[in-house]
Parts: structure tokens; sequence; C-alpha cells
């Protein structure tokens, strides 16, 4: 054998698409550990992998016999869940086809003795798909979004997962809460502040021509009627707090729905309401998301009043909850630009430095019109453990 050979050896192994059936398999026995390795390994999941999975899968699910049909079914999807969340980052159809085709295998084979399990792969599934920049195109069948999930709409039928997991458990408080934060993006998509509300009504008012004849006509009636319809979203905004105030007695939604009063209430401006609500966060939760986003919240109302010196205090301890996090940082920076205070500008610097010198980790503020993607680590965990003990 040539030495040079000998000295070089063997060429690196190339990337290898995943093993289906062996991740299938760890999976179904609680190998969690084997499982994610199979997933880690260089070129394992890519775009290209959903055929060979949905093939693979579909074989499993007829030939695996060591388990009750709705355990290798609850299974089989858990893992479909597993894949799509690698592509969390990416455009949302990548995830899609694997989300749709779980979706599709659960709510149409619903198993009574799935109980719990099921529960909380409905509950994962959720997360997963608001985890996309599309939440809500496949959670609530929702038309608004990109149109590069369309097909996949379809295939659910008319129905979201949403829909489909509260006619399994209807009285499940986060599906029932899933609604409402649902029924809020719909409603509240505009960060109103007082100039821009009354703008708005001033174009809203506009007298145009109906039937344009120049480009410039054209504008100023496409202005006018987007701006009615914002303000026609701005009028639902009482019938969104109604549907959060309903469920604030609702044991483990308390501190959330308090957010979420203050949050829609500030934008009302009803101010004193809005920070009334934001100080209940800290009394009725221990999350660090919310608490970061109540004092966030409170810190842009407090803002917007002009009381720079507690808007500095608000966005000061929200970054002691998430230190470095970038949506309260840049307030905090722009409040400390103001400082007539020459030490207050320069430590302005020092936020900013902290902020964005490292990676950016998941901002609540970037989460919070993802409904529960935050909660995906904890419910699949949950699941995998449930999983587990069947």
């Amino acid at each position: 054998m040539c030495l040079a050979a000998i000295a070089l050896g063997a060429p690196a192994a190339g990337p290898r698409s995943l093993d289906v059936q062996a991740a299938l398999q760890h999976y179904a026995r609680g190998d969690y550990a084997a499982f994610a390795d199979a997933l880690s390994l260089r070129g394992a999941v890519d775009k290209n992998l959903y055929p060979s999975f949905e093939r693979t899968t579909t074989r499993w699910l007829r030939t695996e016999g060591q388990n009750p049909v709705w355990r290798r079914e609850l299974v089989a999807a858990s893992v479909a869940l597993e894949l799509a969340h690698l592509f969390k980052e990416e455009p949302a159809d990548r995830a899609a086809p694997y989300l749709v085709w779980a979706t599709r295998l659960v709510r149409e084979r619903p198993h009574p003795e799935s109980g719990e399990a099921e529960r909380l792969w409905y509950l994962a599934a959720m997360a997963g798909m608001q985890e996309s920049d599309e939440p809500w195109v496949l959670t609530f069948n929702d038309t608004i979004g990109s149109v590069v999930l369309e097909p996949f709409r379809w295939q659910l039928g008319g129905e979201g997962l949403v829909d489909s997991a509260l006619k399994r458990f209807p009285d499940d408080s986060r599906f029932l809460l899933a609604r409402v934060h649902h029924q809020d993006f719909r409603t509240n998509d505009v960060d109103w502040v007082p100039a821009l509300l009354e703008f708005t009504g001033a174009q809203a008012k506009m007298r145009v021509r109906e039937d344009p004849r120049t480009p410039d006509e054209t504008l100023e009636l496409a202005r006018r009627d987007e701006a009615q319809r914002a303000l026609r979203k701005y009028a639902r905004l009482p019938a969104v707090i109604e549907a959060y105030a309903q469920l604030e007695s609702v044991d483990g939604l308390r501190g959330e729905v308090a957010l979420r009063l203050g949050f829609l209430e500030g934008a009302r401006f009803e101010w004193s309401n809005a920070l009334g609500h934001l100080r209940q966060v800290p009394v009725l939760t221990d999350d660090p998301y919310l608490l970061y986003l109540g004092r966030y919240f409170s810190g842009r109302i407090l803002e917007t009043l002009g009381e720079r010196t507690a808007a500095i205090g608000a966005f000061e301890e929200a970054l002691r909850i998430l230190p470095g996090t970038r949506s309260a940082s840049t307030h905090l920076a722009a409040e400390l630009m103001m400082s007539e205070h020459l030490g207050d500008r320069e430590r302005a610097y020092v936020v900013l430095q902290n902020a964005f010198s490292k990676a950016a980790t998941d901002d609540p503020w970037r989460l919070y019109w993802r409904g529960d993607a935050r909660l995906w680590p904890v419910y699949i965990r949950e699941l995998r453990e449930a999983l587990r003990w069947h």
C-alpha cells in the first residue's frame, strides 16, 4: 500500500441523509439522546429530506408492531414536529410539509386512549407552527400571510390546527388563549400612538375621487381606504380586551392576560389602566418572558408620556430580567442619549455595545405576536415524557 495513502488516511465521510427509520425507532424507545445525535449529523436534515421522511414513516406505521396504533402514530407525528423545528429560521414552507402531514395524521385518526399525550402533541404542534415567520396560517387557517403556505393551508381542508385541538380538548386554557391571540393579531397590527391615530383619522376623512383618473388620485384613494381599514380594526380593540378579560381568572393565564390587557389599553391610550395591568404582572407570574415585557411595555408608555426618568427605570428593570435584550436596550439608549448628563450619554454606548456585540437572543418583543412559540421547549419536553411512559 502506498505510504502516502496510509499517511493521509481514509477520506472523511461526506454528509449523509437522516436514517428516518432509525430515528423513529429511537423516538419510540424513548432514546431521545440517540435521536438528537442522529439529527445533528452533518447533512442529516436538509430541505430535500421530506419525501424520504413521508415514504419511510408511512411504511413504518404499517409494519412497526411493538406499539399500539395510537402511540405509533403520535411517535411519528412527534418526529415530524422535531424535524419541522429545525427549519424554524428558514422560509415557512420548509417546515410546513412535516407540520401538515403530522396534523392530518393525528386529527383524522383520534384515539380516546391517547389522552394527555395527544393534548401535549397539539400544544407542541401549535408552538411549532407559531415559530415560523407565518405563525397564523396553519394554526387558524388564516389567509393573511405569504402565499407560499397557501397549498399547505388547503391541505388542512379549511380547518386550522387550533380548531382541531379545541374539538378534542374544548376546555384547554392554552388553546382558548390562542384563539384570542389570533383575534388580537388580526385587530391590533399597528403600533398606535396619539399622533398616528389623529393622522389616520384625517386621512380617513379625505375627500377623494372614487373614480381616479391620474396616478396621484389613485394614490389618494388608496391612502384613504387604507386609513379607513385601520380605523375599523382599531374600533374592534374593545372586543379583544373583553375576550382577554374573560380569561383573567384562569389559573396559569393570569400573568399573561394582565400583560396583554396592559398592552391593549396602551394601544387605546388608556394609560392609567394600562400601567395598572402591567403592575399586576410580577404579582401574578414569575415567568421572565412576561416580566420582561411588563417592564418593557411600561417603559414604552412612560416614554410616550414624556416621563423620561421613569421610562429609563422601567427599561433598566427589564434588562435586569433579561440582560442585553435588544428591544429594551435600544429604547434605554435612546432615552439616555437625550439626557442632560454626560455620564448618561456615555452609558448609552455601553448599553448598545452589550446588546449588539453578541448574537441576538429570542427577544420577547419579537415573539409577542407569535403566540406560544416561546413554549416549544416546554411542550416538546413534556410530550417526550408522556410518550416515554405510555
